[in-house]
C-alpha cells in the first residue's frame, strides 16, 4: 500500500520530461543542421528564458496536481492502516495537519533556464579554448537528453520529498518524536 508513489512519480516524471523534450525541440530548432552559430546563441538563450516564463502557469499547476495526488494517495495508505490501529490514533491521522510549512519549488521552469546556462558555458568555454565548433557542437546538440535526465531526476526527488513531508506532518501531528 506504500508503493503507490512510484505511480505519481511516474505521471509526474511524464510531464517533467515534456518540457526537457521541448527544450531539445528549441535548441534543435535554432541549430537544425548541428550547428550553432555565435551570432545565434543570444537568440536561443531568449528562446529558452522565454519559454521557462511561458511554462510558469503551467508548471506550477503540475506540481501542486503531483503533491494533491501524493497527498491523496499517502492518505489513502493511511486510511488502510488506520484500519489496524487503535481508533484514536486513526483520529490522529485522518485529522494531521499536512500543508503546514509546505512550499511548492518551482524546479520545472529551472529546465529551460539550466539548458540555456549550459549551452552558454560550452560555447563560451569553445571559444576561450579555440576549440572547433564541430567538436563542441556534439555537447550542445545534447542539451535535450541533459535535460530529460535532469527532469526524471526531479520527478523523482519531488515525489518522494512530497511523500516524506506528508508522513512526516502526519507522524509529528500523532505525537511521534522519531517518525
Amino acid at each position: 500500500r506504500w508503493t503507490q508513489a512510484r505511480r505519481a512519480e511516474s505521471s509526474y516524471n511524464t510531464r517533467v520530461r515534456q518540457v526537457a523534450k521541448q527544450v531539445g525541440v528549441i535548441v534543435k530548432g535554432f541549430a537544425p543542421d548541428g550547428v550553432l552559430p555565435a551570432h545565434r546563441r543570444p537568440a536561443l538563450m531568449k528562446a529558452l528564458g522565454d519559454y521557462a516564463t511561458l511554462i510558469g502557469p503551467w508548471a506550477r499547476a503540475v506540481a501542486e496536481y503531483m503533491i494533491a495526488d501524493v497527498n491523496r494517495r499517502n492518505a489513502k495508505a493511511w486510511k488502510e492502516q488506520g484500519k489496524e490501529m487503535a481508533r484514536g490514533l486513526r483520529r490522529e491521522v485522518e485529522y494531521a495537519a499536512t500543508g503546514t510549512g509546505y512550499q511548492i519549488l518551482g524546479l520545472i521552469q529551472s529546465l529551460p533556464l539550466k539548458a540555456a546556462e549550459r549551452v552558454n558555458k560550452l560555447a563560451t568555454e569553445a571559444m576561450i579554448s579555440g576549440e572547433r565548433s564541430s567538436t563542441i557542437m556534439q555537447e550542445i546538440m545534447r542539451t535535450g537528453e541533459v535535460t530529460e535526465s535532469r527532469a526524471r531526476m526531479i520527478a523523482r526527488t519531488e515525489v518522494s520529498r512530497a511523500s516524506t513531508m506528508l508522513t512526516m506532518a502526519r507522524a509529528t501531528y500523532a505525537g511521534s518524536e522519531g517518525y
